[in-house]
């Protein structure tokens, strides 16, 4: 079938339930991990699978909820993050303010609640903890659920798509990782480097491909209700975000998806933990008893085992020193091949790919200091100037929210 990464990859370009007996991967501080990415169960199933995550801060609560959809669709929360993107930009160029100034840190400290993290989860081998018990209390080799945000889903993806290392998840050529944490909590710095030699799959571990969970079940998009619920309980300055919704999310809609969960209406809540996962059932376990999702403490103190900032559920003032992160450099779009500097840069694919927006926005006076997708949004925008006088129509037709044409749900 290929190699299935490298067509991920260029697809992207770049809260479930809890139950018993989940075997949820976790980093520790000042450890060196070994792991291997088992591929998928089937052939057509690939060997990880992405989302995107909002975690919101809920009133008279210190949980948080997880709002989660795919890295195809943006929900009102993306556009709300968006917005706050652009009021810093317009506080450094209009009012001359740096990251340090009180009022673009206020804003900073809105992102980082509830900024949406892309992240990959994975079925893998602990070398360190590769047993369990199967129903017969035997002891098997069994999976664990890896969730990987971009300090290290990026890396696996750049080895993946070079064709010297080729796809990690291979049953047969495929290869371990060697994860080295350096730090403890929130100050961990993470370095992922492949293993040299091949590492083919035996046959017991060719059986734990079975036992691996069933990963795109594992991160169902929030449903309507949910979706409503969270936002409508959401802390100051969050609840207003829900007054983007729009009415055509009506009971009709919210029916419909009860119908099709067969009556489940089990929050969609994980725990918020070192990395903000949620865990799900393995495929053979699947009638086993769900216990009520737990959720870790959020926002102004890191909770206990919080994983660590990218690998973690990272907030988006850290993603902002990340060296995986395009939006870290000032020179984002304007990739020279011949420099050794960029040949050498990590974000070398994503600078490329983000070049002729660059290049087209200083041809329409757009900022290109500014986030990269707000760049290609802006870009897109003015270059389709007839949609945006018929998006225009349709807001005054449909009222507005706070400035904000309403969005329907889910997103």
């Amino acid at each position: 079938m290929g190699n299935e990464w490298a067509k991920e990859s260029e697809r992207h370009g770049s809260g479930g339930e809890k139950f018993a007996d989940i075997r949820d991967f976790k980093f520790k501080d000042n450890h060196t991990h070994n792991i291997r990415i088992l591929p998928g169960k089937t052939d057509d199933d690939f060997p990880c699978y992405g989302y995107v995550i909002h975690w919101i801060p809920q009133m008279n609560s210190k949980k948080g909820r997880p709002i989660v959809h795919s890295f195809e669709k943006k929900c009102v929360v993306c556009d709300f993050v968006s917005e706050l993107w652009t009021e810093i930009n317009r506080l450094k160029e209009e009012e001359d303010m740096t990251d340090e100034s009180p009022e673009v840190k206020k804003v900073y400290a809105k992102i980082q609640a509830i900024g949406g993290k892309k992240k990959y989860d994975m079925n893998v081998l602990d070398r360190e903890d590769m047993f369990g018990e199967d129903k017969n209390k035997k002891p098997v080799i069994m999976p664990k659920r890896l969730s990987a945000s971009s300090t290290i889903w990026k890396p696996v993806f750049e080895y993946a798509k070079n064709p010297k290392w080729g796809s990690p998840s291979n049953a047969k050529t495929g290869y371990d990782f060697e994860i080295t944490i350096e730090g403890e909590q929130e100050r961990r710095k993470y370095n992922l480097a492949p293993d040299r030699d091949a590492s083919p799959l035996t046959d017991e571990e060719l059986e734990a491909v079975k036992r691996g969970y069933d990963l795109p079940k594992l991160r169902k998009a929030t449903s309507v209700a949910d979706f409503q619920d969270i936002l409508k309980n959401a802390k100051p300055p969050y609840n207003e975000i829900v007054n983007r919704i729009g009415d055509d999310d009506s009971e009709d809609k919210e029916d419909k998806e009860d119908k099709n969960d067969k009556g489940s209406k089990e929050k969609n809540e994980a725990e918020e933990p070192e990395e903000k996962e949620t865990p799900h059932p393995q495929e053979e376990k699947k009638t086993e008893k769900q216990k009520e999702p737990e959720v870790e403490k959020e926002t102004a103190k890191e909770p206990e085992e919080v994983e660590e900032p990218e690998t973690a559920e990272s907030s988006a003032s850290d993603d902002s020193d990340d060296p995986n992160n395009i939006n870290s450099y000032e020179c984002k779009g304007q990739c020279d091949k011949e420099d050794a500097g960029c040949k050498d840069c990590p974000v070398q694919t994503d600078c490329v790919e983000l070049q002729p927006y660059v290049i087209k926005a200083k041809k329409l006076d757009i900022n290109i200091d500014q986030d990269a997708e707000e760049i290609v949004k802006q870009v897109k925008e003015k270059e389709k100037p007839e949609e945006k006088v018929e998006e225009k129509a349709e807001e005054k037709k449909e009222g507005k929210i706070m400035g904000k044409k309403k969005r329907t749900l889910p997103f």
